[in-house]
């Protein structure tokens, strides 16, 4: 595998940041004429995979999907290739910070995210899915493009105050590798939808589920599944009953409560049918209830919060540190 300082393609690797199941994730720059520079993350695919070719097919595919994706709620990604038999893609570096970090900041310090940056953030992840659920092939047929890993480590606030989505065309490709090692399912089992879980066929509304449990969290500061264990967390996706904030002596705004269960509803016919009619609901709610916020008030915040800037390695802590934060 590359090593930090090498060269590899067009790029220059200048430090590892982590390695997952399926690959290595790092910082690189890409240097050019008249001393031109730009860094950026590249995702690779570990040798051992290399040789599946369906599992790099489906890389080189879903890559090429999220490549035509410009949105200012999605990270773009801006190249995909091989280098000496490593599959890679190369995306945007966001100067930003996660939405773990701020959930965990908030625990830990006894606080909450107020109510109306909770509204905008999600407003604006909606966004950001609704158009990529509603991609068109060049032929005019749908692109079928789902997330599937939307949670609280895939969405980043950025410091002016932007909200991106990032690892698009990347979880589809993992969670195969995921099958490919194990033979099971694999992922963050604690944001998946019930259909997910049951390996149905998934459309836009699986991701509108995974939105509604990264809100629910935001909110209540509380892990809505997760449990001691993957069979516990699967057993509470499907079927625990889901104690709304009402429940947990939170005083929010009906509206507010009403978008969660409508966007938690197990049953998707029941659900918000697409992403464009969550965001309508969250973006109405902070009309009635005057939960006003804007980009400034976001990057104000973040400033606040993270005032020593963008954090690129997070490690194993950052997973324990989640891993504390109460269950319901």
């Amino acid at each position: 595998m590359p090593a930090e300082g090498a060269r590899f393609g067009e790029y220059v690797l200048k430090r590892r940041l982590a390695r997952g199941g399926m690959g290595e994730i790092w910082l690189a720059e890409r240097r050019g004429i008249s001393g031109f520079s730009k860094q950026v993350v590249i995702k690779t695919i570990l040798e051992a995979f290399s040789e599946d070719e369906h599992l790099v097919e489906m890389f080189l595919r879903e890559g090429r999907i999220a490549a035509e994706l410009s949105h200012p709620n999605i990270a773009q990604t801006f190249d995909l290739g091989c280098v000496d038999g490593v599959y890679y893609m190369a995306m945007e570096l966001v100067d930003g910070r996660d939405l773990r970090e701020i959930l965990i900041h908030n625990v830990e310090h006894h606080t909450r995210l107020p109510l109306e940056l909770v509204m905008r953030i999600m407003a604006e992840v909606c966004q950001g899915l609704y158009y990529a659920h509603t991609r068109t092939t060049p032929d005019g047929r749908p692109a079928g493009i789902i997330h599937r890993d939307i949670s609280p480590q895939n969405i980043i606030v950025t410091f002016d105050g932007g909200v991106k989505i990032i690892d698009f065309g990347v979880a589809k490709a993992e969670h195969m590798a995921s099958l490919t090692r194990s033979g099971v399912l694999k992922g963050k089992y604690a944001y998946m939808s019930p259909e997910q879980i049951r390996g149905e066929e998934l459309d836009g509304r699986s991701d509108v589920f995974s939105a509604g449990v990264v809100m629910y969290e935001l909110i209540t500061c509380r892990r809505l599944f997760k449990r001691n264990s993957e069979m516990a967390t699967l057993e509470a996706v499907m079927r625990d009953p889901i104690p709304f904030p009402a429940y947990l002596g939170l005083s929010i705004p009906g509206p507010v409560e009403a978008i969660l269960e409508r966007a938690l509803e197990r049953d998707r016919e029941q659900r918000f049918q697409d992403a464009r009619q969550m965001q309508t609901a969250l973006e109405q709610a902070m009309l009635r209830c005057n939960l006003v916020c804007s980009s400034t008030h976001l990057s104000e915040y973040m400033k606040r919060l993270f005032p020593e800037g963008r954090r690129l390695a997070y490690g194993r802590d950052i997973s324990r540190r989640m891993d504390r934060i109460p269950s319901v």
